[in-house]
């Protein structure tokens, strides 16, 4: 049974993280109301599909379809963001827009179990599923791309007009040019150093964020002898910290950009300000994990774990925040989806590596190696983010090929 939970789970965490990268590329070349309206329609489907069918065949394909939907979710969010929200107030609406999945986390298990011991797991899915596509259809109609499409009706009458017009010929070399573009797109991210520091601390940051989720209650009841009570409380308290942490991110690294920019607008030459604040939440991360490693034992009162869990949770989840805003925002519009795509991927490695890797190597060790580890990674990111402070994050698409996108 254990195991063929296991193989859906795993069918839809590899859906997403294949989906999350694709759709960070697709997001720069098709609307993100298209694209975030069909993944919950998608996702609703899945889900409906699900409470339906019968076979292991069967789940594991409704919920690997599942995971394709949400996996382009976010890079529609994130688009759309980017489009409405200026330099020095992204962050603030970034993490507030995390924040509302961290809440949805909070309230769904409660709703779903209400559900579930009323009306049966099956009906439970079958309105989730519904509730989703009817939200579908309200992102179709209500969502607006950019301010840039909030245009007269007449104006809007004539846009139409001239893109009906477009012949097939034109249309087929458009969708040569996409081609080009997307491939132009991904060279002139992967040969930025900026990106590569992001990815390398995204990935770093994710590493950790999902085994203190994972397996932060295994060390604390075999390796700190706390009963299971402290040790969910504990992952409870991490979550807590998240929502308040991610916020406090968006909101603090706004508020350095209004301070340290021109304008609030301009990156400078070299580095970039909500790095700064990254750092700083890299540096809490570190000290956290220190203290759960030397200072957390049999004797500790649940009062500190739970405060010490509440720190670490703020510190990993706000520079999850900082992150995708970064990768997002250093680039022209034109390629921003495709940058958070590669910064993703970057996380999802990391929380792959969280898994099995660790699990193998607590079984060779102890829980306790594991989290020494992730401390230890800890300091090396805080070094390697404070050598690679003079990175420039200014990374436009050539000329050319800007010219030829429009």
């Amino acid at each position: 049974m254990n195991e063929q939970v296991g193989l859906i789970l795993s069918s839809q965490n590899l859906a997403y993280a294949i989906s999350k990268f694709m759709g960070g590329i697709i997001s720069d070349r098709l609307s993100s109301r298209v694209l975030f309206s069909a993944g919950l329609f998608v996702s609703g489907l899945a889900a409906v599909l699900f409470s339906l069918v019968d076979s292991l065949v069967l789940f594991t394909f409704s919920w690997f379809l599942n995971g394709l939907a949400q996996g382009v979710g976010w890079p529609a969010i994130a688009k759309l963001l980017k489009n409405w929200f200026e330099p020095a107030e992204l962050g603030t609406w970034w993490s507030l827009a995390s924040a509302s999945a961290n809440l949805s986390g909070c309230v769904a298990p409660f709703l779903a179990s209400y559900i579930i011991s009323n009306s049966g797991w099956r009906f439970s899915l079958m309105f989730v599923g519904t509730a989703t596509i009817l939200a579908a259809a309200a992102s179709y109609f209500f969502i607006v791309d950019s301010p840039k499409q909030q245009v007269a009706p007449s104006a809007a009458k004539s846009l139409l007009k001239n893109k009906r017009s477009m012949n097939s010929e034109e249309k087929s070399r458009g969708a040569k040019q996409i081609k080009r573009d997307t491939g132009s797109s991904l060279s002139v991210l992967l040969s930025a150093k900026f990106m590569w520091v992001i990815s390398v601390c995204y990935l770093v940051v994710s590493s950790i964020k999902t085994s203190v989720t994972d397996w932060s209650q295994m060390y604390l009841m075999t390796d700190c002898n706390q009963s299971s009570l402290v040790a969910n409380s504990f992952v409870s308290s991490v979550e807590f910290g998240g929502f308040f942490g991610g916020v406090a991110a968006g909101y603090l690294s706004d508020l350095y950009m209004r301070r340290t920019l021109k304008n609030g607008q301009d990156l400078p030459l070299r580095g970039h300000p909500r790095m700064t604040i990254a750092l700083i939440f890299a540096i809490v991360t570190g000290l956290s994990l220190h203290l759960l490693y030397f200072n957390v034992s049999e004797s500790t009162s649940a009062i500190f774990i739970n405060q010490l869990g509440v720190l670490l949770g703020a510190s990993v989840y706000g520079q999850i925040a900082i992150f995708g805003v970064v990768a997002t925002q250093s680039v022209d519009s034109e390629m921003s989806g495709t940058a958070h795509a590669i910064a993703a991927l970057a996380a999802n490695i990391g929380s792959i590596a969280a898994g099995l890797p660790f699990a193998t190597l607590a079984k060779h060790y102890s829980w306790s190696y594991v989290f020494f580890t992730m401390e230890i990674s800890t300091i090396a990111v805080v070094i390697f983010m404070s050598v690679a402070s003079r990175v420039s994050y200014r990374v436009k698409l050539p000329e050319d090929m800007g010219k030829k996108s429009q």
